[in-house]
């Protein structure tokens, strides 16, 4: 896959790079902590902040099970809107490869 690593030793930093990330661009935002050791009796976590981009944009016109659709959120989840009926549809970002581009 494509991407980037960066290390970052402020833990806070990391996460509010990764949820400026996705409030400003949309995309997928996890946090996770895993122990590394243990030091003076008390756990040392490593953080690992992952974000994923999508390949559109807000505005854009996408196909979602064979119908157009408007893209009108990109925050925590996807909120795309019928261009026929004008229902709205929330998706996770996982549910993203369902989603194509409009050609």
């Amino acid at each position: 896959m494509n991407g980037c690593d960066y290390y970052l030793s402020n833990a806070n930093l990391a996460k509010n790079l990764g949820k400026t990330l996705q409030e400003k661009f949309g995309g997928e935002f996890t946090v996770t902590a895993n122990l590394f050791s243990w030091k003076d009796g008390k756990g040392i976590y490593r953080l690992t902040v992952l974000f994923r981009g999508i390949p559109f944009k807000k505005g854009e016109e996408v196909e979602y099970q064979g119908e157009h659709h408007t893209v009108i959120v990109l925050g925590k989840k996807l909120v795309l809107q019928s261009s026929k009926t004008g229902r709205k549809v929330h998706l996770r970002y996982q549910d993203m490869g369902k989603i194509r581009k409009k050609q």
